[in-house]
């Protein structure tokens, strides 16, 4: 979607995007999601399922999955240890 908004190629764009910031577009964007699975779990008091819902996973379980894969935990333990005590 991106390179269609931006006359490079994609190779270009991951190459300068990479230089740029270190990362590749995909990490980022991995980055970004985390970081408001995260915003919603410590800011909120929507369920797991709620915050899945409104960031728009299709599934819990893959939401799940994709949570504790980039933190290493599940979003319940996340929002147990980091959240307001």
């Amino acid at each position: 979607d991106v390179t269609k908004t931006v006359a490079v190629s994609r190779r270009a764009l991951e190459k300068r995007f990479r230089r740029m910031l270190g990362r590749s577009i995909l990490d980022e964007i991995k980055r970004v999601r985390v970081d408001q699975i995260s915003k919603l779990l410590l800011e909120t008091d929507f369920s797991i399922s709620q915050v899945a819902s409104t960031l728009q996973y299709a599934s819990m379980d893959n939401f799940c999955r994709y949570f504790r894969q980039a933190t290493g935990m599940s979003p319940l333990a996340f929002r147990k240890k980091y959240g307001h005590k």
